[in-house]
């Protein structure tokens, strides 16, 4: 029999024979360690999915873990749960009844959440999700009088939840709702009422405009939460999409309420400058000096994110040619960026801001161009000289000839002559970018910019960047992985004296080997000589993750795997003493085992088992899941 069917039959076999999963999740959900039991459940919860015959053992279990004191354990059984009343109605009223009892009563807030969105699936896929749904709504009716403002909150969570499924039945139960809900005393609940509110306005914008507009209105004047202010003032701009009328008489009313009022608050403020940043799209004609000298203001305030708003509405305005935004908004982000705006993500924004009105404003570029290319150039700063550059790289999107006559000119003054190796660090990571845009240009003059950086300069921050930058180059185009020097790079920074740069190696050399699996045989030696020998954990752990990494990108067939190389992974599972990497060596151990001899397969398995036994709870846990996934493939992890 081949390898392949020798596979085959036995991962068929594995499908048909549960009964060693069953043994092992009954083990481990009496684990001491929450964390493992709650995997334990998990595990269980998607066997039973697979395997009918688990069902009358495993629903005990499941129906135990329910009760357990530890919340993780609860979550998992909860959606274990939900997943057997959608696929195994044979479990009756039973799990149903639980189900409901913890999605309606459960004081953990965590709980209530899974079991609130385990139970939407019920509806949404099971043939008893008309008679839950009616038992909930019955329930949540009474949501206004629950005194607990955390089991409060998960109610309205959960009729919002309900309501885009059931939307006709709901009619008469949501309006109600969101009228208690806005008026509710904590903010939170008013905030979930708004955000409803919100994705109500797309399908019944009539009904709120005639029965919750005052309130909404007053809410964004009025209140002492600023996310209810911000989240009122952008209901009523998403409703001037259906009513443009309510621009003057409602949306202009509350803005400049807000602007006299000197509002303090930062969330509010931003929440002002992108409503008169949108105005543009719905009433041009409506922004008027006041909102002007409003974002003019916020354009120099103290507060770096306020500035960063202001910024974008500047473009917006001007982009939209709205009476002297121009004049009066463009000398003030010119001098942003030529004084240096001392917050980085705020220059940047006025840097993409700049790029933008470029494309609507012509004669901006020239202007731009020439600070740019001093700031690239002769900035004092590291962050200077690079920001300038990657707009530069930006605005070659708009005009590539940029790209010969100034950004590569400039790189190759950052890369060879600039004495920060932060400016040639980031240098060569911005190659990236120009890679995407211009991949033509990858083989002849980007990558010799990487690979020397990667062979010849001093800092070992350069050289990790150049490796990593690399890896990056082959994504963007794998034909490069069959120069051989590429190769020789890559094997020659495995060597290197500093461990982030050998760890930086084995990430672009998966990369390379699974672009190129013809040279992986030639470079598995490294794999064992890394793991023997090398000191440093995070590089071992490189090795291993690229290792599994290549096993699952089938570049590394199993025939090609020494047994030297097993026997090195099979004792770090066994003996190794920091637990992370041991984790490492059993998933390692797990992604071999499909691919060997049945003998092979038998002693690796073995081994699996004999860890599930472990001290570590990480072991544990790792060793359950490595274990399930070759006794059941079909099984697919996910956590709650």
């Amino acid at each position: 029999m081949s390898q392949n069917e020798n596979q085959n039959a036995s991962n068929s076999q594995e499908e048909k024979s549960p009964s060693l999963s069953l043994k092992l999740v009954t083990e481990l959900a009496k684990d001491k360690d929450s964390d493992v039991r709650a995997t334990a459940i998990n595990v269980l919860g998607r066997l039973l999915r697979i395997h009918t015959t688990l069902l009358a053992a495993g629903e005990s279990i499941l129906f135990e873990a329910i009760k357990d004191k530890t919340e993780v354990v609860r979550r998992n059984a909860v959606y274990a749960l939900a997943g057997l009343i959608i696929l195994r109605p044979e479990l009756g009223e039973t799990a149903l009844e639980t189900l409901l009892e913890i999605t309606l009563k459960d004081d953990n807030e965590k709980v209530r959440i899974v079991a609130v969105d385990s139970i939407i699936e019920v509806i949404k896929q099971s043939d008893k999700g008309q008679e839950i749904f009616e038992k909930v709504i019955q329930e949540l009716r009474k949501t206004g009088e629950e005194k607990r403002e955390k089991i409060r909150q998960n109610n309205f969570y959960a009729i919002l939840e309900i309501a885009k499924i059931k939307k006709e039945g709901l009619k008469p139960v949501l309006l109600p709702f969101l009228q208690k809900a806005v008026t509710d005393k904590s903010p939170k609940i008013r905030n979930i009422g708004l955000y409803a509110i919100i994705e109500e306005i797309k399908e019944r914008p009539q009904l709120i405009k005639e029965k919750l507009l005052s309130q909404i209105f007053d809410i964004a004047v009025n209140d002492n939460d600023p996310w209810a202010k911000s989240n009122a003032l952008y209901a009523i701009r998403k409703l001037t999409i259906n009513y443009p009328e309510l621009v003057e008489n409602t949306l202009k009313p509350a803005l400049k309420t807000l602007i006299s009022s000197k509002e303090k608050n930062n969330k509010v403020r931003q929440s002002i400058i992108n409503a008169i940043s949108e105005l543009p799209t719905i009433s041009p004609a409506s922004i008027n000096p006041v909102f002007l000298d409003y974002i003019g203001e916020n354009l120099n305030d103290k507060n770096s994110e306020i500035r960063k708003t202001a910024y974008n509405a500047a473009k917006e305005l001007i982009c939209a040619k709205i009476n002297n935004a121009k004049t009066q908004f463009l000398p003030i982000l010119f001098q942003a960026l030529e004084a240096r705006e001392p917050d980085q993500k705020a220059r940047i924004e006025v840097l993409n801001v700049l790029t933008e009105i470029t494309k609507e404003e012509t004669d901006v570029k020239e202007k731009l161009l020439s600070i740019l290319k001093k700031q690239a150039l002769k900035g004092k700063a590291s962050t200077i000289k690079t920001d300038a550059v990657y707009a530069l790289v930006k605005l070659s999107l708009i005009d590539s000839w940029l790209i010969e006559n100034f950004i590569l000119p400039i790189l190759l003054a950052h890369i060879n002559k600039d004495e920060d190796e932060e400016v040639r660090a980031k240098s060569v990571k911005i190659i990236v970018e120009l890679a995407k845009n211009r991949p033509e240009i990858i083989e002849q003059t980007l990558l010799p910019l990487a690979t020397q950086q990667a062979t010849k300069d001093p800092s070992s921050e350069v050289r990790k960047a150049a490796i990593e930058t690399i890896g990056d180059l082959i994504k963007i185009s794998p034909s490069l992985s069959k120069l051989k020097l590429l190769h020789a790079i890559l094997v020659q920074a495995m060597g290197d004296g500093e461990e982030q740069v050998r760890e930086s190696a084995y990430k672009s050399l998966k990369e390379y080997l699974k672009a190129n699996p013809s040279l992986v045989k030639s470079t598995l030696s490294l794999f064992e000589t890394t793991l023997k020998e090398e000191s440093v954990l995070s590089v071992r752990i490189s090795a291993l993750n690229a290792f599994i990494a290549l096993i699952k990108s089938k570049a590394l067939p199993a025939d090609m795997i020494e047994p030297s190389l097993i026997e090195i992974i099979k004792l770090k599972a066994k003996k190794e003493k920091n637990e992370n990497e041991k984790a490492h060596a059993i998933k390692a151990i797990g992604t071999i085992i499909p691919l060997v001899t049945i003998v092979e397969k038998q002693d690796l398995t073995s081994l699996l088992i004999e860890k599930i036994q472990d001290k570590s709870s990480l072991i544990r846990k790792t060793t359950l899941l490595e274990l399930i996934k070759l006794i059941t493939p079909s099984y697919k992890t996910k956590h709650y």
